[in-house]
């Protein structure tokens, strides 16, 4: 009897010493499993702080995340609706703008040109600048500057009237851009170059090249259109558009 009395207990201690291991597991996966969920809600927090806070950025080089948005203002194109505090932020005198809200928030671009520059000796330069400024989250979308420096004979540069257009030919809430100026470096009556300058949010498309040149007695002079390897990679409408308005603007008539 003491033998089989011995070996219960033995056993007994067995199995309590097992069933304690197996809780000792159980407690250690529960707090492992966690702390990794304690971790994750820890990174998920800290994501969501970082797309809340507003991104400044002083020039056209930026990323943004796109949330699309179906709902849409109206676009306005009068220079009497550019607000007055971003006259403090631009170089040169506003020359076109449009007002409009996409899926980045209230947009306002805004095209400038500045007085010809004469620093004697017959020596002129004049610079063109485009900003597209976004109320909220970030201060400038992009900038671009062109300019026609040093010239010593007649300069040309000049945003072409009427060339603005907001478009969304996408559909994907992000409004594109786009508009056409001349510019030139010359001595005689020869075709002006001619370039066109879309954006949709940061991504920048041109087209450039030589304006067609109607000159009477003289008959026409035919130009010359160069379109960016950039639209390869942009919806096909975006090109088919570039060219389109392109065409409606290459011509240039000197005479009756």
């Amino acid at each position: 009897m003491t033998i089989r009395f011995e070996i219960d207990v033995l056993k007994l201690f067995r199995i309590a010493s097992f069933l304690m291991f197996c809780c000792f597991i159980v407690v250690s996966c529960a707090k492992n499993r966690q702390d990794r969920d304690a971790k994750q809600v820890a990174a998920d927090s800290a994501e969501d702080e970082h797309e809340k806070k507003p991104q400044k950025v002083e020039d056209a080089t930026v990323s943004v995340s796109i949330s699309p948005d179906s709902s849409h203002s109206e676009v306005s194109y009068s220079l009497s609706e550019l607000p007055e505090s971003l006259l403090t932020k631009v170089n040169g005198i506003p020359v076109a703008y449009a007002g409009f809200r996409d899926s980045l928030g209230m947009n306002h671009f805004v095209l400038t040109e500045t007085e010809q520059e004469n620093t004697g000796d017959g020596v002129a330069s004049k610079y063109l600048y485009a900003y597209d400024f976004v109320e909220g989250r970030i201060e400038v979308l992009w900038k671009i500057n062109d300019f026609i420096k040093d010239c010593m004979v007649d300069v040309t540069l000049e945003y072409i009237d009427n060339s603005l257009s907001v478009t969304d030919l996408d559909k994907d809430g992000v409004f594109e851009t786009s508009f056409l100026y001349k510019l030139s470096c010359k001595g005689d009556v020869s075709p002006d170059g001619l370039k066109l300058i879309m954006h949709e949010g940061p991504a920048k498309y041109a087209v450039r090249g030589v304006m067609d040149l109607q000159v009477t007695e003289y008959g026409l002079e035919k130009g010359e259109m160069v379109i960016d390897q950039s639209f390869n990679k942009a919806p096909v409408e975006f090109r088919e558009f570039a060219v389109e308005r392109w065409n409606m603007f290459k011509l240039e008539r000197i005479g009756n």
